[in-house]
């Protein structure tokens, strides 16, 4: 989007900034990855904080001297020679999309969290962020849209000096109570020394979900903010946050997603005679087409069970003048005739199967690596996985992408 914009407005420069959330400290969500079919995982210690402030002990030991050795020399220079995860993230990023122009920001700082001081102050005294939350959420409520996230009386984090990431909460003693705990941790503050502890130590606070986007708007006023669908989604709940804080709302845009079809994958769908539009129908479905295309005989005893339905209501009719204490054997008999049918069906239908087992089998093969676990590759396959065949893949994407039409893009190699 900013390589087009600046070719558009010329006059005008336009950066591309990647926000890194390394306060969040859910360690168990980004912990592990996967590449070609197996799991990689990283067991680290004391979480429970910040994950960017995560020290890579044993991350070598662990994680990267188990890798295949196709992984790029960029992957383990960005970890080994990084002192914590943050660090690490970012040569990563950079070593990916520096060329373009990419900046990477870790918002963890000192002197970027004193810009932070004036809606840590506002967030303490007045508690506006949950109402405004509130109000949104009541407008889309009545829209029929159903909130993402949970907001908090007090949408602010505190770091302990044990480096845990720890939620501020009202005192429970009363509606009145200026007083603020730090969760599990025996300290509790007043509202004076609250104010104290955030002019002189700012870094020590952390914004939650609802207050991350207002701060990353007050270091970096932004023309538009791009985000997965989850993201969007709860940026709709911040409108009057925003307004609350006096922090103009950049234009929310969903990021691109698509569906990587590599040369391999190309000449399997051909040879199954499959285009990739068809590819994202159901499985069974696409089963009876190949199989169709294979001259298999599509198996149904369908008018079969109808015949035998007709001559067993014969029987019974004859039952019921004759003795209808016999129409309930009969009945039962009918049953069984038509499950034993049905199961004819199913032992006929797999023997047509069998006789094109294989172009089965590699049907479902490419269905699962196309859409892993019946989802798409970006929820579950790593880029790396794509990076090692195709080191041009990602300027293949920006190539394809185009930002503004929101549409699914199908990207085959």
């Amino acid at each position: 989007m900013s390589r087009q914009l600046k070719e558009a407005y010329p006059q005008y420069d336009f950066v591309p900034v990647y926000w890194m959330a390394t306060e969040d400290h859910d360690f168990a969500e980004i912990n592990h990855f996967s590449l070609f079919g197996k799991t990689y995982s990283w067991d680290a210690a004391n979480t429970g904080g910040p994950v960017g402030r995560l020290p890579l002990d044993g991350f070598a030991e662990q994680l990267l001297n188990q890798l295949p050795p196709e992984v790029p020399a960029a992957f383990h220079k960005a970890y080994s020679e990084s002192k914590n995860l943050a660090e690490a993230t970012r040569r990563l990023a950079d070593s990916l999309f520096g060329e373009f122009g990419l900046v990477t920001l870790d918002a963890d700082r000192p002197t970027l969290k004193q810009a932070l001081v004036p809606l840590l102050e506002k967030e303490i005294k007045e508690q506006v962020s949950n109402a405004a939350v509130q109000a949104t959420n009541a407008r889309l409520s009545a829209a029929g849209y159903k909130p993402q996230v949970y907001s908090r009386p007090i949408n602010l984090f505190y770091i302990t000096d044990q480096g845990k990431r720890e939620r501020l909460e009202p005192d429970a003693s009363g509606a009145d109570c200026v007083e603020v705990t730090i969760r599990n941790t025996a300290r509790c503050h007043s509202q004076a020394e609250l104010l104290a502890l955030a002019k002189q130590h700012p870094e020590h606070f952390s914004p939650n979900v609802v207050l991350r986007p207002v701060y990353q708007e007050i270091l970096l006023p932004n023309l538009v903010y791009i985000g997965g669908a989850a993201e969007v989604a709860y940026w709709f709940q911040l409108k009057d946050v925003f307004a609350a804080f006096g922090v103009p709302m950049p234009i929310v845009l969903p990021r691109n997603s698509a569906e990587y079809i590599s040369r391999a994958n190309a000449g399997k769908l051909k040879k199954l005679g499959l285009t990739w539009r068809e590819i994202f129908r159901p499985l069974p479905e696409l089963k009876k087409q190949v199989g169709a295309a294979l001259g298999q005989e599509e198996i149904s005893l369908k008018e079969q069970q109808q015949a035998l339905a007709a001559a067993f209501q014969q029987v019974q009719d004859v039952a019921q003048r004759l003795d209808p204490t016999l129409v309930k054997t009969v009945a039962a008999e009918a049953q069984k005739a038509a499950a034993g049918l049905a199961g004819l069906e199913k032992r006929l239908s797999k023997a047509a199967e069998m006789k094109h087992e294989t172009a089965f089998t590699q049907l479902a093969a490419l269905k699962d690596k196309l859409f892993p676990g019946g989802g798409l590759q970006e929820r579950s396959e790593n880029v790396l996985s794509i990076l090692i065949n195709n080191p041009d893949f990602i300027r293949d994407l920006l190539d394809a992408f185009e930002p503004l039409k929101l549409e699914f893009t199908v990207l085959e190699e």
